[in-house]
């Protein structure tokens, strides 16, 4: 294992979305696992494989989510930025949805992630940290999206 991760969310903040509907805030959790070796890893940036979960504090939606995260310290060795991509699904009603509700359209919904955050210690950091979620109406024109934006803290167990 290579980091676990935690921190409070805005649920439902409408970065990409442009409205509120939902409320709440999200308590977000995450596993980043040790990247795999071999070359065709390399080929991608060399990403590590992520879990996590976003659970909603008011009983809205709630996801857990899995993909890959990649990391880069451009700067030096304390500012990083990461980006993940991968999939979630998620507990809102998506054939019949309550109007107090986001119409997320499909129970499996594309997850990208954006953070930028600080090592303040070999081991420790903290981050600002903004996600969304939604299906890119690939799979029907119900499409709203989900978004949340908050703050982590997030242990490494080893190096970068």
């Amino acid at each position: 294992m290579h980091s676990i991760a935690g921190g409070v969310l805005a649920h439902d903040y409408g970065v990409f979305t442009g409205s509120n509907v939902e409320d709440g805030v999200d308590i977000n959790v995450e596993i980043q696992f040790t990247e795999p070796r071999g070359r065709p890893w390399r080929w991608i940036g060399s990403p590590r494989p992520m879990l996590g979960a976003n659970v909603n504090t008011a009983g809205d939606t709630s996801r857990v989510y899995g993909g890959l995260y990649w990391d880069w310290y451009p700067v030096n060795e304390w500012w990083f930025l990461g980006a993940g991509l991968g999939l979630t699904v998620h507990t809102a009603d998506f054939e019949d949805p309550d109007p107090d509700e986001r119409n997320l359209g499909s129970p499996v919904l594309f997850h990208l992630a954006a953070e930028t955050g600080v090592r303040f210690a070999p081991h420790h950091a903290v981050s600002v940290y903004v996600d969304h979620a939604s299906h890119a109406t690939l799979f029907d024109d119900d499409n709203e999206g989900l978004d949340t934006v908050g703050v982590r803290y997030r242990y490494f167990f080893g190096g970068r």
